[in-house]
């Protein structure tokens, strides 16, 4: 079993475990044998975006962590499309959390983008 580590209080395995081919390569047979075999390793940290595989990736993540929702911890990129205005961010964030199923979203990550008005 991985030892956790404590981040601001909050215990995380020390890999985090991208899904960004989740719903794609590592289709929706393999992926829950992927989250298993990280669950199973410690893994609770888990890292996704809302472009990954047209939103696939996060829907099965959604399914994956419905029965833990308070033991997994989520990061998560936005505004890779659109733009890094508030209004994009905002609007990707929102979609995505919903899609995730999450009140709160752990990580947030934004790109290294031009930030642009609104």
């Amino acid at each position: 079993m991985t030892q956790l580590r404590t981040l601001g209080g909050t215990p995380l395995s020390p890999l985090c475990f991208g899904t960004m081919q989740f719903g794609g390569t590592a289709d929706a047979g393999a992926s829950p044998a992927m989250y298993d075999a990280c669950r199973a390793a410690g893994v609770n940290h888990f890292d996704t975006a809302h472009v990954y595989t047209g939103g696939a990736s996060g829907t099965l993540l959604a399914q994956f962590i419905k029965a833990e929702p308070n033991t997994i911890h989520v990061g998560t990129k936005i505004a890779y499309t659109g733009g890094a205005g508030r209004k994009n961010i905002n609007a990707t964030f929102d979609a995505f959390q919903e899609r995730l199923g999450l009140d709160y979203i752990d990580l947030l990550y934004l790109p290294a983008l031009p930030l642009t008005p609104h």
